[in-house]
This record gives C-alpha cells, structure tokens and sequence, in this order.
C-alpha cells in the first residue's frame, strides 16, 4: 500500500468505480437510498474498486485526474497521490 504523501486526491465512491459501464455511477447518485439494496444484489462486488499495487486510484473523474497532474506539476509527483474511496 501507500506510503503516504503531503497531497491526498480522491472522490465519491460512486464517482470512483467504473463497474457496469458506469451505470451503478449514475444510479447511485439519482436513485433513492433504498434503491441501493437492488444495485448490491445486482452487482454484490460493486464496491470492489480497482486499484494499483501501490494502492492509487485505477479509475477517478476526468476532472479530478487533471488537478492530480496539475498538483504534480507544481509540488512534484511524489508529492501527490490519488486514492481510491473506501465505501
């Protein structure tokens, strides 16, 4: 996992997965709360995110990627990390 670094990215879960074609995104962030119940019999491993050996995001929004390189840039990219959400 990390060894940690000063800058820490990171987003929603529900912005951060990218199961079933982004459709669990959608309907988490429109759907009422009870509805969560039908999505994790649907897709139990939904919350199951993907990341890299050393724990970094696989997948993030396109805008959250653009600030991690532009902090990269001026703090240095050992400086910055993005991590995935934990439910």
């Amino acid at each position: 996992m990390s060894q940690g670094r000063p800058i820490v990215l990171t987003a929603p879960l529900t912005e951060m997965i990218d199961h079933a074609g982004y459709f669990i995104q959608m309907a988490m962030a429109s759907l009422p709360i009870w509805m969560e119940g039908v999505i994790n019999k649907k897709y139990p491993v939904w919350r199951n995110v993907k990341r890299f050996d050393d724990g970094s995001a696989r997948a993030a929004p396109v805008g959250l990627r653009v600030l991690e390189k532009v902090m990269a840039r001026e703090f240095g990219e050992a400086n910055v990390e993005l991590l995935q959400a934990t439910g």
